[in-house]
């Protein structure tokens, strides 16, 4: 093993609780970054949902969409899924280091990152193109300005590989860097995901049919919040409606497994 690598795996050793405190720093920052995703894109598929007459759960005594997840353990669970995804891409690289030996590592630290890195981007892509943002750059400041940091950070990549006289040390840091943003990136993209999901009824909530003691009925409704006092529907319309639970004569539909019933009378 070189000294330099010496060097970093002794300071490593004395200082691993600073290491564990700046890698749980990082979970919990990639735990903002989806939650800011998804309150972004939640409200945005709200609002585009009312302008094309699509149903909207609208009348929740609290929004769904605002998540009591600013905890430090909160933020630190909401960053592990994007973790995992990208502990899996890295796993190339540590099959690598223990076949070859960190010192061919870091070598040539741009041909063994490539391949987590452009994984990476892939995932962020394929999630951008299932919450349609694609169609949504001619309108959107915000998206525009989320694929030009992409871009930038496909540059800053690409100039990576292409230098070759930095020192093994100084590569190594440059492409952790560049994980580390496609990283954020990615838990942002998670995030945009669950977003445009939350705001669907279809995908969230039972489909169900209410009939009330004074002979109103709500055929194929979407029972988005139950309390004590009422239930609250939207319907495939659009229109929501808060039913007092004293006027309910009976509900059908999946309350509990799909195919249930459930009558109040």
């Amino acid at each position: 093993m070189s000294p330099q690598m010496t060097s970093l795996m002794e300071e490593i050793e004395k200082n691993y609780q600073f290491y564990i405190y700046v890698f749980s720093l990082f979970v919990v920052c990639m735990g903002i970054s989806r939650w800011f995703g998804r309150h972004t894109w939640v409200q945005r598929e709200k609002s585009r949902r009312k302008t094309a007459g699509l149903p909207v759960a609208s009348l929740m005594s609290q929004d769904g969409s605002a998540e009591q997840s600013w905890t430090f353990p909160g933020l630190f669970l909401g960053g592990l899924l994007g973790v995992v995804m990208v502990a899996s891409y890295m796993t190339y690289v540590a099959v690598m280091v223990i076949q070859l030996g960190p010192q061919e590592i870091l070598r040539s630290v741009g041909a063994f990152m490539s391949l987590p890195i452009t994984a990476i981007a892939f995932a962020i892509f394929g999630y951008i193109s299932n919450t349609r943002l694609l169609g949504f750059l001619g309108t959107s400041r915000l998206a525009k300005a989320g694929m030009s940091i992409v871009l930038l950070i496909c540059i800053n990549v690409a100039g990576g590989l292409a230098t070759a006289r930095l020192e093994p040390l100084h590569s190594l840091a440059l492409y952790t860097l560049v994980m580390a943003m496609l990283s954020l990136g990615l838990s942002y993209a998670i995030g945009m995901s669950e977003g445009v999901r939350t705001a669907d009824p279809a995908l969230n909530y039972p489909l169900v049919t209410l009939e009330t003691r004074d002979g109103k009925l709500l055929d194929r409704a979407w029972l988005y919040e139950r309390t004590d006092s009422d239930y609250r529907l939207v319907t495939e319309s659009g229109a929501n409606h808060i039913v007092p639970a004293a006027n309910v004569k009976e509900i059908t539909g999946p309350l509990g497994a799909p195919g249930a019933s459930n009558s109040s009378g």
